[in-house]
């Protein structure tokens, strides 16, 4: 999918079961909310969830997405750690059209570096579930008719990092389960979410 000049922001949400599963950058500097009863009706509603551009699919790496989102145009304007009814956590990250940052007063423009360095770890130390939504977007509680929000989604986090440090890893195996190679390699993606062209998709890997 295309992103045009109507889409007025991109937003990334990374689901976490865990609050250690969030960088501590995030954590300090980030808005901190909890979800409400109607909030998560929202969150279940699929007709406020948007038209689906890519749907929920498993293992994939995102280590480039922030660079991506730079490349089309966006930054970072705001983060938001919610703290869902289920236990889990959602780290939202709003992205804006360059043009539009200075609109965006507050902490942010002092903080980005930070945010920016923890987004990558969240990005490079985890393969997720990603799936891509299209919405309205709303200016001032108000539908704007020639704006777009963009939703990407991260869940089912699969870490690439052992607690001492070192890569998960798996053994390669043939068509009949057996080990192939000497040892066990770190554990690969089976596609990629990119922005290239100002195209949203996913690539196998």
């Amino acid at each position: 999918m295309k992103i045009g000049e109507n889409t007025r922001m991109i937003l990334v949400t990374f689901v976490v079961s865990k609050t250690k599963d969030i960088p501590k950058a995030i954590q300090a500097i980030g808005e901190q909310q909890e979800e409400t009863v109607d909030g998560l009706n929202q969150r279940q509603n699929k007709h406020i969830l948007g038209e689906v551009v890519i749907e929920r699919t498993k293992n994939c790496s995102v280590a480039t997405i922030l660079t991506d989102l730079a490349q089309a145009g966006f930054e970072v304007a705001k983060v938001v750690c919610k703290r869902m009814l289920d236990g889990r956590w959602q780290v939202k990250i709003e992205f804006v059209p360059h043009g539009d940052i200075k609109n965006r007063g507050g902490y942010l423009p002092k903080a980005r570096d930070q945010i920016e360095e923890a987004v990558i770890t969240l990005c490079e130390d985890a393969f997720w579930a990603a799936r891509v939504y299209l919405n309205s977007f709303f200016s001032n509680g108000k539908v704007d008719p020639k704006g777009k929000m963009l939703s990407i989604v991260f869940d089912g986090r699969t870490t690439l990092v052992m607690p001492n440090g070192g890569p998960v890893v798996e053994w390669q195996k043939d068509e009949f389960g057996r080990h192939v190679g000497n040892v066990p390699l770190p554990i690969k993606a089976k596609h990629r979410l990119v922005i290239t062209d100002n195209t949203i998709k996913l690539v196998s890997v």
